[in-house]
């Protein structure tokens, strides 16, 4: 009711939020196998719930520097492979679209055999923006990369930004600027990421400078890059450090986070019309397996949690507590499942659907799913698994800011968890639970068949273990007595097979 409440008053004040749909389509997977039918290219639509995916042939291969915009209304525009920029509707490289990020890293990664066929600027390397005020035109941040043989160094040294006006070309765009420097530094490996200005039109770019704990914001209007704020706060990263983690913001847009395997957490307060940073709190990260290689992170849509990959765990931190690092839970571990690879944690992204994504660490067909980020503990149900791929991901899922932030007086829902429809019907879970609500009697359903013995785990609003059953998962239905159950509303979750198929909320009466 409270989210209803908002999206009218929001329409009443003119603002759209049902319209900023720029996020609404990931493109992934890799270049097109026409002789392998299991592999390739592919999309995920949000405007449809549950996602609806499917395979998508294309020449060009995408990989840590990809990037896509879709407009207001959620159609796909452009997207990049950090080589070349591509119309998303024919997937034909657009006019003057080719060989962005010029230099040898281009030619060899690009265009050579030995290659991976897409750039390699880092995570969060690229992001597509809507010049403000304006409809069908975008711009894309890049950042090149460079290699220094003697002794072998990778560095960013530049940050780019090339125009798309999809008004020409027929409706199918044109790149009008192309490789235009934004600014010359060594700037770290990708962990670039955006946020609306507190005005709700215009963006802050921000993105961290390798040394002097320096960090940038380049303010974006619709006159173009307007401003740079460059401020010293945070850390310096050495070159083994730089490219390993995930940076993003708060729906709100009044936090920042870095995440990093060396430097642990690092939490900044943002001020939306300024650009600046302030008030730097770093939270070192202790691993219970291996190092990780790579640190991913997001905020829940509230605000309240953090949730941190490291390879092999994922962790909830509460940071509305005066002592953050206490509060951390485990949510799971990786069980060790491959599909192809090891189906490992990486990087992090909320979904216009208000759950969070987690995509694997190498080339897997799932991505993980925090069902519930608002919630507590483990009654957020994360799920290993919970989104299976038309094809195998090769670490290309995009980024995305906010972009259904308003002005700071009226900031608006990042996400719905009911996403309009008219898809057909969805097949059934692969457990049915009813009644909801619930008084007496509770039917618990298998839509599948299963062995052994099946759980029923209530949680409650605090994220602890409320009440717990096991039924017959073998068996047409089976019941279990909730009477006794205080009243109120539950998180639960079902496992068969050791594996849990199905996470929802529960009203018990």
């Amino acid at each position: 009711m409270k989210n209803i409440f908002l999206i009218i008053i929001l329409a009443l004040a003119g603002w759209p939020l049902e319209a900023q749909k720029h996020d609404y389509i990931w493109v992934g997977g890799e270049q097109n196998y026409l002789a392998d039918t299991t592999r390739g290219g592919m999309i995920i639509d949000f405007k449809q719930s549950p996602p609806k995916m499917r395979r998508r042939h294309r020449d060009l291969e995408l990989f840590l520097s990809s990037s896509v915009i879709s407009d207001t209304a959620g159609n796909i525009q452009v997207y990049t492979n950090g080589c070349d920029i591509a119309n998303g509707g024919t997937d034909e490289i657009l006019p003057n679209g080719n060989d962005i990020n010029p230099g040898y890293v281009n030619e060899f990664q690009c265009h050579n055999p030995n290659g991976v066929g897409s750039y390699t600027a880092g995570i969060q390397s690229s992001l597509f923006l809507p010049l403000p005020d304006t409809t069908g035109i975008y711009y894309l941040f890049h950042k090149r990369v460079q290699i220094i043989f003697d002794p072998f160094e990778v560095r960013t040294d530049m940050l780019f930004y090339s125009v798309v006006d999809m008004h020409l070309n027929n409706g199918d765009g044109d790149v009008t600027q192309k490789n235009i420097p934004l600014m010359e530094d060594t700037l770290t490996l990708g962990m670039m990421t955006a946020v609306k200005h507190a005005n709700g039109k215009d963006w802050w770019i921000i993105t961290a400078s390798r040394k002097e704990n320096a960090i940038y914001a380049f303010l974006f209007t619709k006159n173009g890059i307007q401003d740079t704020v460059f401020q010293h706060i945070g850390f310096d990263y050495l070159p083994v450090e730089e490219g390993s983690g995930q940076i993003t913001f708060n729906s709100l847009g009044t936090q920042m986070v870095i995440c990093n395997p060396y430097y642990g957490i690092n939490l900044f307060d943002f001020d939306r019309s300024t650009g600046l940073l302030s008030n730097f709190r770093q939270y070192l990260v202790e691993f219970p397996t291996v190092f990780p290689d790579v640190m991913g992170c997001a905020f829940s849509p509230n605000g309240r949690f953090l949730y941190v990959t490291t390879v092999k765990e994922i962790f909830q931190y509460d940071l509305e507590s005066a002592d953050i690092p206490g509060t951390r839970v485990l949510l799971d571990t990786w069980d060790g499942f491959s599909d192809p690879l090891p189906a490992t944690f990486l990087t992090c992204q909320l979904a216009p659907d208000c759950k969070i994504y987690v995509q694997t660490n190498q080339q897997a067909r799932w991505l993980h799913v925090i069902h519930y980020p608002d919630a507590l503990g483990l009654a957020c149900s994360f799920e290993q698994r919970g989104l299976k791929l038309p094809t195998p991901n090769r670490l290309s899922i995009p980024f995305f800011p906010n972009f259904r932030l308003g002005p700071s007086n009226n900031p608006g829902v990042p996400c719905t968890s009911v996403v309009q429809t008219t898809a057909p019907p969805t097949p059934l879970p692969m457990v049915s639970v009813f009644p909801n609500p619930v008084t007496d009697i509770l039917h618990i359903v298998p839509n599948r068949k299963y062995n052994g013995q099946g759980r029923l785990v209530l949680f409650n609003a605090t994220g602890g273990v409320a009440w717990e059953a096991v039924f017959n998962p073998a068996s047409e239905s089976s019941t279990v007595l909730t009477r006794d159950l205080p009243s109120g509303m539950y998180f639960y979750q079902v496992w068969c097979e050791g594996i849990m198929v199905r996470a929802d909320k529960l009203m018990v009466l």
